[in-house]
């Protein structure tokens, strides 16, 4: 696992180790009021509560950090056989806990662990059923009415052990989907959208821009001269560069409301939600003398510093779509590096 894997599987096991240790102890109390069960079981419950703690309070001081998810799930499982056994195996008012085993492993240890929790709960299952112990009670409870109380309040506890991982998985699940999609749509070298990202967004502006009867701009921006700056710098230098301008874009841009992406190699794109051509053009003529002002040599030799050539498009989206909108764009673009570049050029 990744150490955020790491790091999510500790705090989930904490937040476990400390739920059953609370759930143990208060189902315990409450049975202690309400059933006849015999006091041993009353001092077991407690006994097993005070564990978890403890167990608990080690995880907290960091104490077994790489074994924490095992060692938890194998007290649980040493806790519950026994008691188990000796409440009436197959019959016993806490068998609810034991098919919530394999989901538990497989959040805490992943499938392989649920896999073998599976089958040895299986085996004891039908060794139980093999021996006849489907009617052994030592729990000695005189009344049916104290044994169902129990019973009751075990599934309860399973109950809401079942909803809290259920819960768990969801976000898990819906976190890790928003990680994929983020790492699909993004660039890797500066953060901002990439052009697969773009294009969906910008077809989603499109139905936006439709919808509400507003503007919609978009920027073409191009770093001017920039093979020129790798051939003097190297690459590398090249690549700083280019997250120094994508951070100052960012940085002159209204935070959600407009987007940055890269389209390829030096070209930018900037999307700019319900902004009509006067709007635009004061804020791409702050982005050029933004990127200007960061006074990026190009080597140590000349005092000419990087430059951006905009080409700006303003549009209501009618009968237009993506390549449309981006080919304005670009043709806007293409007219200010003929005219000289370091401009801002509206189609």
């Amino acid at each position: 696992m990744s150490p955020e894997e790491d790091k999510s599987s500790f705090n989930l096991t904490q937040l476990l180790t400390i739920f059953c240790a609370l759930t143990t102890l208060l189902i315990t109390l409450i049975r202690m009021n309400f059933s006849s069960l015999p006091s041993t079981f009353s001092w077991l419950g407690i006994a097993n509560s005070l564990v978890f703690f403890l167990l608990w309070g080690c995880f907290r001081i960091g104490l077994f950090k790489r074994y924490a998810a095992g060692i938890l799930l194998c007290t649980i499982n040493l806790v519950l056989v026994p008691m188990v056994i000796i409440s009436g195996g197959l019959s016993s008012q806490f068998a609810p806990l034991v098919a919530l085993m394999p989901f538990m492993f497989t959040l805490l240890g992943g499938f392989s662990y649920a896999i073998w929790v599976n089958l040895a709960w299986s085996l004891v299952w039908i060794m139980m059923l093999k021996i006849g112990m489907y009617d052994l009670d030592l729990t000695q409870s005189p009344w049916e009415q104290g044994k169902a109380m129990s019973k009751a309040l075990w599934l309860i506890l399973s109950t809401n052990i079942s909803t809290f991982l259920a819960i768990k998985f969801e976000n898990t699940n819906r976190r890790q989907k928003k990680e994929l999609i983020k790492l699909a749509n993004q660039d890797n070298l500066t953060g901002v959208y990439n052009r697969r990202g773009m294009t969906q967004l910008l077809n989603n502006e499109i139905y936006y821009c439709l919808r509400s009867k507003t503007y919609l701009s978009v920027m073409f921006v191009d770093v001017d001269f920039f093979k020129k700056y790798n051939d003097l710098n190297g690459h590398v230098e090249g690549d700083k560069v280019l997250i120094d301008v994508a951070n100052c874009l960012v940085n002159n841009t209204r935070e959600g409301q407009d987007t940055v992406a890269r389209y390829g190699g030096e070209e930018f794109i900037i999307i700019m939600r319900s902004t009509n051509a006067l709007e635009a053009k004061v804020a791409a003529e702050k982005i050029r003398q933004s990127v200007q002002g960061l006074q990026i040599k190009y080597s140590d030799v000349q005092d000419e510093f990087i430059t951006v050539t905009i080409g700006l498009y303003s549009t209501k989206c009618i009968n237009e779509q993506v390549e449309d909108i981006l080919n304005t764009a670009d043709q806007a673009l293409y007219l200010g590096k003929q005219q000289g570049r370091n401009r801002v050029i509206s189609a």
